[in-house]
């Protein structure tokens, strides 16, 4: 898959800035709750001619926000924001988020399978 890098930095920081805005995340808790180093936000919004962000980075970016790599320097609609404004708003949820995504695949899969068994034995219980 081939992605469009944006070529304007201010374009970019002003978009991602906007979705951020509208997540309710600052700039410290975005690259938590997106999975990336505080530094590659920071030099994103610093913006300047030498700013090459990585595309890994982008297409985090990109997956945390619901978007592709070619959106993340546009204005998101207000649907979008609206959207996209009722994810994370308190700390002990960006630990959270932060704490799941350091967990490895098996253990997320061991995890939805202890949820979902206990949710059919609630199920279960209820009907009984």
């Amino acid at each position: 898959m081939v992605v469009e890098l944006p070529r304007d930095a201010s374009a970019l920081a002003k978009g991602i800035h906007a979705r951020m805005v509208a997540a309710g995340l600052s700039q410290k808790s975005l690259p938590i709750a997106a999975g990336l180093k505080a530094t590659y936000v920071r030099d994103i919004f610093r913006g300047g001619p030498n700013v090459s962000p990585r595309v890994d980075g982008l297409e985090k970016l990109a997956n945390f926000f619901g978007c592709t790599v070619e959106d993340l320097s546009v204005m998101p609609s207000p649907n979008e924001a609206h959207r996209r404004g009722e994810f994370i708003h308190e700390p002990d949820e960006l630990r959270l988020v932060h704490l799941w995504r350091s967990l490895d695949i098996e253990v997320k899969k061991a995890i939805f399978s202890l949820a979902i068994s206990v949710s059919t034995a609630l199920n279960r219980q209820d009907a009984a």
